[in-house]
């Protein structure tokens, strides 16, 4: 005999089969991109992206600002734009663009195919541009409440920028597709705030004093003939930032040319230091080094130090301008080896 349903049971509703597309938690794609914009203004406050990946495309005349983290971002075919992009702990991609100025802080930037593009960047790895040419660089300036914090889920460091050490691979046989932008220019004169009352409301400043990325002149000038090599170590790195703003008190004549936040081995310290005595110190976690230059560098960042209280057990300074360059050279050959630069 065969088993037959009743009717009771044919009234039932069949239950359909979910798939993992089906799910109502999947994030919706259209929240995550703004496209075809034309003269306007837009953007995303903070807490909007939380780490999802962004596109922006086909934009024109736009001002779009992203103020969250993500994990990737691409900007495709957009002319005559001003964009602000929060950290992004993957790449940036930026694809048949021009005219454009950009603020951007990501793990790694590519662009291709884009024509006069002024990027403000942080950016962890060697910035890459390909089949592209008339590319400023400055170094990322910005605060606003919550970068902080977005900063540290994006898992970039403030101290990790190496946005002046530009790759092209498709080089010029004469000159160069790039250029730096000139420290002394203010960034908001390229890239205005939001005048939206929406985005008006997340508070942000391009002031140096306030931003929370050192405003770095980069490997390739010198403006003054001393230097020195600065490393704060674990108990003391936490100081860094307030160290700086000390040593900005009244004073122009000093340039931050590069800095670093790397982990380091008792073996590293003492063959980098060339003594034991910061092995211990090694051992407590990352560094942050700083490339200082200027007039009486070394004098000046060691009276600022002894204001802050910070005790001078607790960090590495070169000695004397004399062997300033070996110490840069000995630290800086480190960090490439160990990032297989």
């Amino acid at each position: 005999m065969g088993c037959i349903a009743s009717k009771d049971d044919e009234s039932q509703p069949v239950e359909q089969p979910k798939f993992s597309w089906d799910r109502d938690d999947l994030p919706d794609p259209k929240d995550y991109t703004i496209a075809n914009q034309n003269d306007t203004e837009c953007g995303r406050k903070p807490g909007t992206i939380n780490g999802q990946q962004f596109i922006i495309e086909n934009c024109v005349n736009t001002k779009i600002y992203l103020f969250d983290y993500s994990a990737m971002v691409t900007v495709d075919n957009c002319e005559n734009c001003v964009l602000i992009i929060g950290p992004c702990k993957g790449s940036v991609f930026l694809r048949n663009c021009k005219n454009c100025q950009v603020l951007v802080a990501c793990q790694q930037l590519r662009t291709r195919d884009c024509r006069k593009i002024d990027l403000h960047l942080l950016c962890a790895t060697q910035p890459i541009i390909e089949s592209s040419a008339s590319v400023k660089f400055g170094c990322f300036q910005l605060y606003y409440p919550d970068l902080i914090a977005q900063f540290e889920k994006s898992g970039l460091s403030v101290y990790n920028n190496t946005w002046s050490v530009i790759h092209d691979f498709t080089p010029l046989e004469d000159g160069y597709n790039w250029s730096l932008i000139s420290n002394s220019k203010s960034i908001e004169s390229n890239i205005p705030k939001p005048s939206i009352e929406e985005l008006q409301s997340v508070a942000t400043s391009f002031d140096k004093e306030q931003s929370i990325v050192p405003l770095t002149r980069g490997k390739l000038t010198s403006r003054f003939d001393d230097s020195c090599l600065l490393v704060l170590f674990a108990d003391v790195k936490s100081n860094c930032k307030e160290f700086l703003m000390k040593l900005n008190e009244n004073n122009d004549n000093y340039d931050i040319r590069q800095t670093k936040e790397i982990a380091m081995s008792s073996e590293d310290a003492t063959r980098v230091f060339k003594s034991e005595k910061y092995d211990q110190l090694a051992k407590q976690g990352p560094v942050i080094a700083l490339e200082l230059n200027g007039e009486n560098i070394i004098r000046l960042c060691e009276d600022r130090l002894e204001q802050l209280g910070i005790s001078l057990s607790s960090i590495f300074i070169s000695k004397n301008a004399n062997t300033a360059k070996a110490d840069i050279d000995a630290f800086y050959n480190f960090v490439d080896m160990t990032l297989g630069v």
